[in-house]
């Protein structure tokens, strides 16, 4: 995947596609910062960066902020991260976007479960689902959903957390991560509710996938 970003952006970078080396950038400094660290993929970010006022969009400005936030919730640095999310919100305000201002009221939503803050959480785990159904990407839709069955696990509501999940698996049936862990998710509402044989049957999916 790596190798794949780093031709994408070599590829936009030789045809001078401003939008489409910001987007392969993009990618490739979340995944960087993932593999190696936020040190490794700091040329990577001054590119991107430079781009982003190149293009001078909020949009693209709002996408960047977004990226740096979620790298560093990874790293465990919620203020640093809310702190993104918060100007990502800002730009938003004068420039709306209902798939953007799904994704940043989906990492409010899953800071605010790690946080333990469940009020703040539903508040923009609701919102982000409206913005995320707007949006029609089903992505972000299930993205939030599951996001939003993780909150009423941890307070204790596994038939909402139940219905979240399963919610999350229609709106976007896939083989991968995201897939992977509502199955995982609802394998533990099934655990803590008793119910051990539909525990292991959703086990036995996620084991059975391609």
């Amino acid at each position: 995947g790596l190798a794949h970003f780093q031709r994408a952006a070599f590829s936009a970078e030789h045809s001078g596609d401003l939008r489409a080396s910001f987007a392969a950038k993009l990618e490739l400094l979340a995944l960087v910062s993932d593999r190696s660290g936020p040190a490794a993929a700091s040329g990577i970010l001054a590119d991107v960066r430079q781009i982003a006022t190149k293009l001078g969009e909020p949009a693209i400005t709002a996408r960047l902020h977004m990226t740096v936030a979620q790298t560093e919730a990874k790293r465990g640095l919620l203020e640093n991260a809310r702190r993104h999310i918060s100007i990502a919100h800002r730009i938003l305000t004068g420039s709306p976007n209902a798939y953007l201002e799904a994704y940043a009221g989906n990492l409010d939503l899953a800071i605010a479960v790690l946080r333990s803050e469940f009020d703040f959480a539903k508040k923009c785990g609701f919102r982000a689902l409206d913005m995320a159904q707007k949006s029609g990407v089903v992505r972000i839709q299930a993205a939030v959903l599951a996001n939003m069955g993780n909150m009423f696990f941890e307070v204790g509501e596994f038939d909402r957390a139940r219905e979240q999940f399963e919610k999350a698996l229609a709106a976007a049936p896939t083989h991968g991560p995201q897939t992977i862990g509502s199955l995982e998710s609802l394998a533990r509402v099934h655990r803590y509710e008793g119910e051990m044989d539909r525990c292991l049957s959703k086990l036995d999916q996620i084991i059975s996938l391609p």
